[in-house]
């Protein structure tokens, strides 16, 4: 049975979609920041006031509040992100952490409101107050637990749904990438029965192996001679990085695979290297769609740019067309729309096309790498 969705639940679900593109996450050092933070502002308004003679208890309960409610806040808001990043076993014990220091934050500020108090009301007074206000918490809570299950159940939907997208996505980008390449280049080298066979050959081990991860699909390029150039069917699947495989390198490969296909001399220069890996898989990917692009559309001469500075990875592919207009791709033109726009928006990437006619076509892609600090010489 399909969920119906109040407004309030679109706008959450609109701002859940907002903070799926925010990268930046607490991280435990800023909560300590901000909690240390806030404990000496706490500090020096207690200060100020004692200096201004305000009595003790309004002074330190003004701290305790004030202290309790910012550290409260930044700490659940860590929590968050740990449970949306996943579980591990740093993860679960900076979640534990969390949890004490926000029970913490619980009884700080109970203390200060408390202490706010103290001057006007007996404590029998303020018990009876504490405890009108627990139960008029448990009836507002019980009278929005409703809402509140339908309003994350629909959140759940909402991730599930993206997700499918996503995957959805991105097999068709592969289809793109992979089948319906291979099978242009079968149709046009129908005449030629043993390279069909080899083409279908390495279609075949490029599917298993991203459909199945099938150890049987490693390229046999491994086994040519040394300085051999391998061929576009013996170099298997040119998006996956063999072991140990830098960046740079794996971008020359690929450029290779695509010169092989399209018989168009592409010119690669790279300025800085880091590993080749899973993150950069997108990047990879995106690259040489635009080598293909450009060798099927395009004009020499064709030159890839690679530049590996810091976190960023960055690829620019270039040539001397007709150029095109970037603001009316044709419906269904994959290549561009969903294998290197929609490629990059999905990892988190950027992609930037500056097409003009009689000048030419350059394709600018570039993809922050996580962890340290990760280039090399």
């Amino acid at each position: 049975m399909a969920q119906r969705k109040t407004r309030m639940g679109q706008l959450v679900d609109a701002a859940a979609r907002a903070s799926q593109q925010t990268t930046g996450r607490f991280r435990p050092a800023t909560v300590r920041n901000v909690t240390l933070l806030a404990f000496v502002l706490a500090v020096v308004g207690m200060v100020w006031g004692l200096s201004k003679h305000i009595p003790f208890h309004i002074v330190f309960g003004f701290a305790a509040l004030f202290l309790g409610v910012v550290s409260g806040w930044s700490q659940l808001s860590f929590l968050m992100n740990q449970s949306a990043a996943g579980a591990s076993g740093r993860a679960a014990r900076g979640r534990a952490v969390g949890i004490a220091m926000t029970v913490v934050s619980i009884v700080v500020t109970i203390i200060g409101v408390v202490m706010l108090f103290v001057g006007i009301l007996s404590p029998s007074s303020i018990l009876y107050g504490a405890l009108a206000g627990f139960a008029m918490i448990l009836a507002v809570s019980l009278i929005v637990a409703p809402w509140w299950i339908t309003l994350v159940a629909n959140l759940g939907a909402q991730e599930a749904q993206t997700a499918r997208e996503q995957v959805r996505l991105d097999f068709t980008s592969r289809l793109h990438d992979s089948v319906l390449q291979t099978l242009a280049l079968i149709q046009i080298n129908a005449a030629d029965s043993a390279k069909v066979a080899a083409l279908a050959h390495a279609q075949e081990r490029d599917l298993r192996e991203w459909l199945y991860g099938d150890a049987d699909a490693e390229s046999t390029a491994s086994q040519s001679a040394p300085g051999d150039r391998p061929s576009a069917e013996t170099m298997g699947s040119p998006l996956s990085a063999r072991p140990g495989e830098s960046f740079a390198h794996h971008i020359k490969r690929v450029a290779a695979s695509v010169e092989d296909s399209t018989e168009r001399q592409i010119e690669v220069v790279a300025v800085g290297d880091c590993p080749s890996d899973a993150q950069l898989s997108p990047l990879v990917a995106a690259s040489r769609e635009a080598m293909l692009n450009a060798a099927h559309h395009g004009k020499p001469p064709y030159s890839v740019y690679v530049e590996v500075s810091g976190d960023l990875a960055q690829v620019f592919v270039r040539d001397h067309g007709e150029g095109f207009d970037t603001t009316r791709l044709p419906a269904g033109h994959l290549g561009v729309s969903e294998s290197i726009l929609g490629r990059m928006k999905r990892s988190g990437g950027t992609a930037d096309i500056d097409s003009r006619r009689g000048w030419g076509t350059e394709v600018k892609l570039a993809q922050h790498i996580e962890g340290e600090k990760r280039k090399t010489s």
